[in-house]
């Protein structure tokens, strides 16, 4: 492959592809400067489909019609905040876009700085990352060595076995704001919806005294308790008694 920068020329027209160091791979970068003087550039991650669009480009705004997006208003002050923020951390704006938007539905909407902070607390705490399905393998089994009763157990190998769906990653990543999204997406009434999250507070307990979960980590403390109707009458098992001081 030819050095880099490399130029494309088409009469005075110049459009340059730069190789960008990235984390792991080659980033390349198309640069050219459109009718107005602006510095235009866009980043790919294979050097065929750089160069392509290097020639397309070079090409067509030698013949004077390049493709020119004009922004005014609120879209230019947007776009000019968000050049300006990115500048220091050398990203350009497409690839931290892409980014965000990539993150934003692996955490299902979930705010990217809260993820962060959790990641934050990982790494400081030094915390065992475990999935939630081992968590709770090792949770029962304790509860079955403590002499829990049987219909306590079942119950919560039930629950735990739909929690363990929901979430097939490592409990100390899982957020409130997740918990509290799931327990309103359950199509049943308030009370087993608080069952759900006395399960899970009983599971993200257990898994910050084995290490697994941050010792800050809030559990359910914020998470909302379901309304229950006021004729209803929940009465507890001496286990789940138990269970709202573990």
């Amino acid at each position: 492959m030819s050095k880099f920068p490399k130029r494309i020329k088409r009469g005075s027209t110049v459009v340059s592809i730069y190789r960008t160091p990235s984390k792991g791979y080659p980033l390349y970068t198309v640069t050219h400067y459109d009718m107005d003087g602006q510095r235009c550039r866009r980043t790919f991650a294979k050097y065929r489909l750089a160069h392509k669009v290097a020639v397309e480009t070079a090409t067509k705004v030698a013949c004077g019609k390049p493709e020119v997006h004009v922004l005014t208003g609120s879209d230019l002050f947007a776009y000019r905040r968000a050049m300006k923020t990115l500048h220091s951390t050398g990203v350009d704006l497409d690839v931290a876009a892409t980014q965000y938007a990539h993150a934003f539905r692996l955490l299902d909407g979930a705010p990217l700085t809260e993820a962060v902070a959790v990641y934050m607390r990982q790494k400081q705490s030094a915390i065992q990352l475990k999935l939630v399905s081992e968590v709770a393998d090792e949770m029962i089994k304790a509860k079955q060595e403590k002499g829990r009763s049987f219909l306590y157990l079942k119950d919560l190998r039930l629950r735990l076995a739909r929690i363990v769906i929901a979430f097939p990653r490592p409990l100390a990543e899982i957020t409130p704001v997740e918990i509290d999204k799931y327990l309103a997406s359950l199509k049943c009434a308030p009370r087993t919806r608080n069952n759900f999250r006395l399960v899970f507070g009983t599971l993200l307990k257990f898994g910050q005294r084995r290490g697994y979960v941050p010792k800050d980590h809030p559990g359910i403390s914020t998470i909302e308790k379901s309304t229950q109707p006021s004729d209803e009458v929940v009465v507890f098992t001496p286990e789940e008694m138990r269970s709202l001081n573990e």
